[in-house]
Formats: structure tokens, sequence, C-alpha cells
């Protein structure tokens, strides 16, 4: 309520003020509104949204309109692109241009809460922290070897004393890296107001790649311990050491480092608009605000409907024994019998991928068994989707047509070097055996590039 009443304050009086909370109402209303079934909401979100007023702090009274500049580009580039996480940050930078143009000038952690709580960020930490998930794997494997269990990692699974335990997101994952990161956050934002001191940008990105570093500690040490001790994700104390983990090798070192590293520096007054502002400026505003909400209304409706992804040249692939059909998304689904394929349209270097790992949990499989191995004499992901007593086998791998590869980033900056769409393959079958055959006679056919 503080910060409400202090932004009908602002410099160019009660009407500007007003203006602005009615603009910030519209916008997160119509992101709500138009992109409802495409959010994210996660344990994250919500902690992050009652943190969101500690950690947002004015540090200044005169206006800014630094954040104006990052979102009217996204805004139109939005007009040309069909992207949920281009919207979600157009929307953001708005909401932080009202602030900083009727509040005054912000600190900088809001920009890291704003990309802390967007479906990118849950969709890379889950996707990208998959490698970390399998180095954790070998290394705990090692280690319990050398001290003379009978351990073997294979893929995210580790077999210990003949019995099996799976690395999941959960060890590596969603809850660990982006709660860990929000309560970093919250730290620095304590420390901020304790200091009477602004973090910078460079600041702030070191600090949060130190946490992370500590984060793999963290999931490292809890892996072990869960190991050791034979502890099953059914068992109460599997969430407890997480915790634990997550307080003695992340919390207490980060907060402690804080506390010994940073000297409390002189109150420094903040600069005061001793002048209402001119009428000019505030013609601006009212401008950019108009943009603001055209881009809005403009960009908001198509989030309703089902995105095609144009590809026609994937439409044309035809397997025999198969029968096909594009499926929403544009995507190329072969079917028959006893196996499945899923061939998504390319991607760009810069876009999210239909990842199977994301939508099959949509459907209700959980992954085990990942790994990495060689069918064919080329490298590509295999894994087990299990739902209740159905199990399924399942492979996928990133073709361009001219090239196959499971490295994200190798695909990525290829896409972005030599112009390439890579397109994700995904195929499932009832059976390791069946599965294998359809990989090699996937393979043997050349995808148009």
């Amino acid at each position: 309520m503080q910060a409400i009443a202090n932004i009908l304050r602002a410099p160019g009086g009660r009407i500007h003020g007003a203006l602005a909370l009615i603009m910030i109402v519209l916008i997160v209303g119509g992101y709500a509104y138009f992109n409802f079934d495409n959010q994210y909401y996660s344990f994250t979100l919500w902690l992050g949204l009652i943190f969101a007023p500690y950690i947002v702090r004015r540090v200044g009274t005169d206006p800014s309109r630094r954040w104006l500049w990052v979102a009217l580009p996204l805004g139109l580039i939005l007009c040309f692109r069909h992207s949920t996480s281009l919207f979600y940050f157009f929307c953001g930078f708005s909401v932080l241009y009202l602030l900083e143009s009727t509040w005054g000038r912000l600190n900088n952690l809001p920009v890291f809460l704003m990309l802390l709580l967007s479906t990118l960020a849950s969709q890379v930490a889950y996707i990208w922290s998959f490698p970390i998930r399998l180095q954790l794997s070998r290394w705990a494997a090692d280690v319990l070897s050398v001290a003379g269990w009978e351990a073997v990692a294979q893929g995210n699974v580790i077999v210990l004393m003949g019995q099996e335990f799976s690395v999941d997101p959960a060890c590596m994952g969603l809850s660990m890296l982006l709660t860990g990161s929000l309560l970093a956050l919250f730290m620095l934002a304590h420390f901020e107001r304790k200091l009477n001191r602004v973090f910078s940008v460079p600041e702030i990105m070191a600090y949060l790649s130190g946490v992370f570093l500590l984060l793999i500690l963290a999931n490292f040490t809890r892996l072990l311990a869960l190991l050791v001790f034979g502890i099953m994700p059914d068992n109460p104390a599997h969430d407890a050491i997480g915790l634990f983990s997550l307080v003695v090798y992340v919390l207490l070192p980060f907060y402690f480092y804080l506390q010994l590293s940073l000297r409390k520096r002189d109150p420094q007054l903040e600069k005061t608009s001793l002048t209402p502002r001119r009428r000019s400026a505030m013609k601006w505003d009212l401008l950019a605000g108009a943009s603001i909400l055209v881009l809005l209304l403009c960009n908001g409706p198509k989030f309703q409907q089902p995105w095609v992804v144009p590809d026609q040249s994937i439409a044309e692939i035809e397997l025999p024994g198969f029968r096909s059909e594009l499926v929403e998304g544009g995507v190329l689904k072969l079917e028959n019998d006893g196996a499945l394929i899923y061939i998504k349209p390319g991607s760009k270097p810069f876009q999210a991928t239909h990842d199977p790992r994301i939508c099959w949990r949509g459907t209700g499989y959980e992954f085990t068994h990942i790994e990495k191995r060689a069918i064919g004499g080329e490298l590509l992901y295999t894994a087990h989707l299990q739902k209740g007593n159905d199990r399924l086998y399942t492979a996928w791998w990133f073709d361009s047509g001219r090239e196959r590869t499971v490295e994200e980033w190798h695909w990525r900056w290829t896409a972005l070097s030599k112009g390439r769409k890579f397109r994700l393959v995904n195929v499932t079958a009832l059976n390791p055996t069946e599965l294998e055959r359809e990989v090699l006679a996937l393979r043997s056919i050349r995808l148009p590039d």
C-alpha cells in the first residue's frame, strides 16, 4: 500500500501516478488473460511474488525511462514473432518502466527476479541442467567405488549394490536451482537495504554464478547421502536432506560471505526532484503508455490460438508402414502398431524446442534411465518412459538434414553461424529392439534441409 501511495505522489502529480497504476493493472491483467494457458505456475513463482515487495526498492526519486527502450523493441519484434518468453519480458519491462517513470529509479535486482520467475528460466533449468545430472551421477559412482561400494552409473541412474537410484530433475533441476537462486536474490536485497547500497548488474551476475556452483556442490553431497543411506523419493527424509543441503552448503556460506566481504557505506541522500515534471515529459510518457497498450492488444490475442509453425517440407516425409498426420504446432506424427515418431518443426537458435522431456511429462510419463548411446554409429539420447505399469522406450536427437547431434550448444551455434534449422526427432517404441530398428530405419532417410 505504501508503494501505491508513493506512485500516486509522483513528481507529475496524482493524475500521472493514477494513470501509471491503471496501466500496470491493464498490462498484468492482459498478460494473465492472453497467456493464461502458457504460464508456468510453480512454487518458485509464488515465492518470488511474496519476496517481490522486499526485493524491489526505490533508490532515487528522479524518473527514469531506461526500461522503455527495452520494452518497445521487444513489443515490435513480437509483432513478427510468436514467443511467449518475448511476450512475458515485454510486459515485465513495461511494468518496470511505468514504476520508474512515476515512482523513481529502482535497484537492479527486479530484472533478475523477473528472469528467475519466467517460464524460460524453468525450461532452461530443466533441460540445460541435464548434462550436470549425468556428470553428478558419474562422480557419485566414482566416489562410492573408491570407497569400496559396488556402484555403476548408467546415464542418470546409479546402480548401487544391485539397487537403482535415479538422479531426477528434483535432485538437480527446478526445485534447487531456481529456489536457491531466488533465496540468494532475497539475501542480496537484504544487504542492499542494510548497507544502503545498490548492486550493479555485473555484481549480481557474479554472485548468482557463485551460488550456482554452491548449488552443484549441495546437490552432489545430497546425492551421496541419499545413496549411502538408501533413501528413496517416497521417504520424507529425501526432501529433508535436500533442504538441509540447501541451507548448509548454499544459503549459510553465501550469507556469511556477504556479511564478511561487504562494508557498510555512508548513507547517500537521494536526489529529489524539487520541481514538477514538465508537460512535455508527461506527454511523452502518455505516448509511450499508449504505444505499450497498442502493442499489448496487437500481440496478446495470438497467444490464445494454437501456434502452427510453417515447415511444409516435413509434411512430405513418409515412412513405409506408418500413418502420418500433421498435429498441433506443425509437428509431423508417424505411427504404427509398434512405434510412434514425432518430427518437430525446425527451430531457430534462440527458440525453445518441443523437448520430449517436457512434452512427455505433460502426458503423465516420467523419464528414467536417460543416457547417451550410439545406434548405427551415431550418438543419441535414449530413455525409459514410465507411467504406472506402462513402460515405453524412447530416443531423440536434433537433425538439420545435413547433420545430426544431441548437443544443445552445438546445434544452436551451428544454426546461428550457418543459418540452418534443426528439427527435433523423437522415436518411441514398445521394446528396445523395436526402438533400435525404427531409429536405424529413420536415420537411413535424409530429412529436407
